[in-house]
């Protein structure tokens, strides 16, 4: 006698893919009238997409991807094209892109589930991808002049930091010197040209008096502390 079939609840797939350690984000296509995908709204997202984006779920569902959510209507027209190109040719896509949007590198897998509707599962490869470059920046000028700007922006993107300053200990007098920032926003600037103050190439007695400064010098700014990399 053939076992009777069991079905298993829809629950535990719900659940599954609330736990995965991948993104996951269902979305529907938004046509003009020409037949041309323009947006897609978001149906549903996972914890990891959350964590991935910083983009909480009830703050994206039933939203718009270009209209409401980017800051980069440019940039987020590439990922249109790109879903555009799944849903018209119902095939799954794989591939790895940037996002400016969200300063992130992914692996992604899109692939269609009816004629405007589309899956997107992604990893964030930021820190392998980082990591890689970081390596062979450092391999490629190994024993050559060394590029303090370029150091300081691989530490602030590793490390997600929106500052990030590069200080040398100094072997004459045994203090640390500023020899790069990167990130600093233009009101930032400006607020340092009105105190006089120019950090780079400053010495400092110990790394709280320099962090109290700075401290000082982003109060009013959206970021009330400045994170840093060393």
């Amino acid at each position: 006698m053939k076992a009777k079939e069991k079905k298993v609840d829809e629950n535990i797939y719900r659940g599954a893919i609330q736990q995965a350690s991948c993104a996951f984000a269902c979305h529907e296509a938004v046509f003009d009238e020409s037949g041309n995908m323009t947006d897609y709204v978001f149906l549903d997202v996972n914890r990891a997409f959350e964590e991935f984006t910083g983009l909480e779920m009830d703050k994206v569902i039933g939203r718009r991807f270009v209209q409401d959510i980017a800051r980069d209507r440019e940039h987020a027209m590439k990922w249109v094209g790109i879903f555009g190109k799944v849903l018209s040719n119902q095939e799954t896509s794989e591939f790895e892109e940037y996002s400016t949007e969200f300063r992130r590198h992914y692996h992604v897998k899109a692939y269609p589930v009816s004629k405007n509707q589309f899956v997107t599962l992604f990893h964030d490869m930021t820190f392998e991808k980082k990591i890689q470059e970081t390596t062979e920046y450092f391999r490629e000028n190994m024993g050559s002049y060394i590029d303090y700007e370029e150091i300081t922006r691989l530490a602030c993107d590793l490390s997600g930091a929106e500052y990030a300053a590069l200080n040398i200990l100094s072997r004459e007098d045994n203090k640390t010197v500023t020899v790069s920032i990167h990130g600093i926003a233009e009101s930032m600037k400006e607020r340092l040209a009105e105190m006089n103050l120019d950090f780079v190439g400053r010495k400092w007695d110990n790394s709280f008096q320099r962090q109290a400064l700075f401290n000082t010098c982003t109060e009013n700014s959206p970021s009330s502390k400045l994170p840093f990399s060393y």
